[in-house]
């Protein structure tokens, strides 16, 4: 498990210290999955590294990856580039977006719970025994 969570980390974001590894096991649920609930001290990842490990993070990480591009068959002359865009929180329109979103609710949701009634409608006339409720409007 310390070795899988030092490796994440590595990946991440290059090195990190043994203080960050302990707050990301606690905050991010990525480390927290890898390290099943369980929260290692800063003093324990130290005692790891120290201890146990025979070769640095960075040798191991390298080491795996020429594994890795040895044992499988991996294309590195195609270079992919998601396009995808995030909206930043600080975006000069989100105040815009925000009042469009709070107008177009109640009709989404609408359409939502038609979509859900057409379903089970569907499910009903085929005699499929299965059935979704309708959605009760979030209090937001």
């Amino acid at each position: 498990m310390m070795l899988r969570l030092l490796l994440l980390a590595f990946a991440d974001n290059g090195y990190a210290s043994t203080r960050k590894l302990a707050e990301l096991c606690r905050t991010d649920i990525r480390y927290m999955f890898i390290a099943q609930n369980q929260k290692p001290s800063h003093q324990a990842f130290q005692r790891f590294i120290h201890d146990d490990l025979i070769m640095s993070v960075e040798e191991i990480f390298y080491e795996m990856n020429s594994i890795m591009d040895d044992e499988l068959p991996i294309d590195t002359d195609v270079l992919c580039i998601d396009g995808t865009k995030y909206e930043a929180n600080a975006n000069k329109n989100t105040f815009i977006w925000r009042k469009n979103t709070v107008r177009h609710r109640e009709r989404q949701w609408k359409k939502c719970n038609d979509t859900i009634k057409r379903i089970n409608k569907f499910f009903k006339e085929q005699n499929i025994n299965c059935r979704y409720s309708i959605l009760r409007e979030p209090n937001i």
